[in-house]
C-alpha cells in the first residue's frame, strides 16, 4: 500500500527535476552529437539493480558524467528520516520521505552542477586560495577541540564521516559560494524612484511597534474560587483590586502593595507587576494595555474589571510608534536592492547551467529510492 504510493510520488518528483529544476529549460538526455549509447537498455546495464535486500550503494543519477550515488542522497538526511520513521505512521513517513529525498536530490545535482563549472572557471591561485581557507577552517575546529585531528577524525567516524570527508564536503561548500557570489555579483543602477517605490510598498519594515512598560496589580476571578456563587467570587476580586488601589492612591509603593496583596503568583507578582517594553497585543486583557497607552507616565488607572480578573496597572513608560524617514532609509534601501539583483542575476546564470547539462537518472532510481527509505522506516519502527 504505502511503497506503491510512494513510488508515484516520487516517479513525479524524478520526471521534473531531470526536466529542469526550479523552471530551468529541460536538460538533453545525451550531449549533442554524441553516439545513442544511453537508450534505457544500455542504462540498464550501466547500473545494475541489486538482488532484493539491503542496498548499500547504488548510483542515482549522472551529472554531466559525474555519478551521484544513493549514499550522496541518504547520508545528509539520514537523521531526519529516522526522525520522521519513529514518529511518524506509515503514510506520514511515505510522504515526508519522498519531499526530503526528492529535495536532496534535487541539491545534489545543483550542487554538481555548479562545482563543475567552478573547477572549470577557477584559476589555480583561486583554487588554492580556497584550500587555505578550508585548511583554516579545519585548524581552528581542531584546536576547538582539543587540537587532535586523530580524536576529531575518530569522532567523526563514530558519527559515519570522517576527517577527510569533512574536509572535501567543507572544500565543495566553499567553492559553491565563491563561484555563485561571483555570478551574482552586480551593480545595477538604483534610481531614487525605484528606492521611493520601495520604501513605500514596504513602509511597515522601517516602522516600529509602539512599546509600553507598566505594572499590573491582578486580582483574578479563579483565585476567589472559595466563594460558593461566582457572581461572589467576582465581586470579591473587584473589592480586593479597590482595597489596593486605596492603599496605591495613599502613597504606598505600587510594586510593594502588588507583592503583599498578590493572591496568585501569576501576572510577575513577585516582580512587583513589573511588564517592560512589550509590544501592544502582548498582554492577554486588551482593557488593561488600553489603559496604560492612555495614561501618562507614572498615572494609575482605576479598577479595570477584565475577561479573568480585575486589575489596576501604572504606566511606566510609552514609546511610540516611529517611522525612519525615507531619507535615512535608502542606504538600507539600496542594499537590499543590490542584493535582490544579485541574487536573480546568480539564479538565471544557474538556470543556463541547468539547460546544458547531460542529467541521467538510474532507470531503476524509483524502486531503489523506495527499497532504500523504506529500509530505514523498518529499521526505526
Amino acid at each position: 500500500m504505502g511503497s506503491s504510493r510512494m513510488g508515484g510520488w516520487m516517479a513525479a518528483a524524478i520526471a521534473a527535476l531531470v526536466a529542469g529544476c526550479a523552471g530551468a529549460e529541460a536538460p538533453r538526455p545525451v550531449a549533442a552529437g554524441a553516439a545513442q549509447t544511453t537508450t534505457a537498455t544500455a542504462a540498464a546495464e550501466a547500473y545494475p539493480l541489486p538482488e532484493d535486500g539491503q542496498i548499500v550503494d547504488a548510483v542515482a543519477v549522472t551529472v554531466n558524467g559525474e555519478v551521484i550515488t544513493l549514499n550522496d542522497v541518504f547520508f545528509p538526511i539520514r537523521r531526519q528520516l529516522r526522525d520522521a520513521a519513529g514518529a511518524a505512521s506509515r503514510e506520514q513517513y511515505i510522504a515526508e520521505a519522498s519531499k526530503l529525498v526528492s529535495d536532496e536530490l534535487k541539491l545534489r545535482i545543483r550542487e554538481a552542477l555548479v562545482l563543475q563549472e567552478a573547477e572549470r572557471v577557477f584559476s589555480d591561485a583561486q583554487k588554492a586560495y580556497i584550500d587555505q581557507v578550508v585548511e583554516d577552517h579545519i585548524r581552528r575546529k581542531v584546536l576547538a577541540e582539543g587540537g587532535s585531528r586523530q580524536q576529531m577524525d575518530a569522532r567523526l567516524r563514530a558519527e559515519g564521516s570522517s576527517l577527510e570527508q569533512a574536509t572535501r564536503t567543507l572544500r565543495r561548500g566553499y567553492l559553491q559560494d565563491f563561484y555563485v557570489h561571483g555570478q551574482g555579483v552586480a551593480d545595477p543602477n538604483i534610481g531614487r524612484r525605484e528606492l521611493w517605490q520601495y520604501y513605500q510598498s514596504h513602509r511597515g519594515d522601517f516602522t516600529s511597534a509602539p512599546k509600553i512598560t507598566m505594572q499590573i496589580l491582578a486580582m483574578p476571578f479563579n483565585a476567589f474560587e472559595a466563594e460558593a456563587d461566582p457572581q461572589r467570587a467576582r465581586q470579591a476580586a473587584i473589592d480586593a483590586a479597590a482595597a489596593a488601589l486605596e492603599r496605591i492612591r495613599a502613597g504606598e509603593d505600587f510594586g510593594d502593595v502588588v507583592r503583599d496583596a498578590a493572591v496568585s503568583t501569576a501576572y510577575r507578582s513577585a516582580q512587583g507587576g513589573l511588564w517592560e517594553a512589550m509590544a501592544p497585543g502582548s498582554f492577554r486583557e486588551a482593557a488593561v494595555e488600553e489603559a496604560a497607552l492612555k495614561g501618562e507616565p507614572g498615572q494609575v488607572s482605576d479598577v479595570i474589571i477584565g475577561e479573568t480578573g480585575a486589575f489596576v496597572v501604572k504606566t511606566l513608560a510609552v514609546v511610540q510608534s516611529r517611522t525612519v524617514p525615507f531619507e535615512q532609509a535608502q542606504r538600507e534601501i539600496r542594499e537590499i536592492l543590490r542584493d535582490q539583483a544579485s541574487g536573480r542575476l546568480a539564479a538565471q546564470h544557474i538556470q543556463d547551467l541547468y539547460s546544458r547539462a547531460v542529467i541521467i537518472p538510474n532507470p531503476a532510481l524509483d524502486r531503489l529510492i523506495r527499497q532504500r527509505a523504506m529500509q530505514v522506516y523498518e529499521q526505526e519502527s
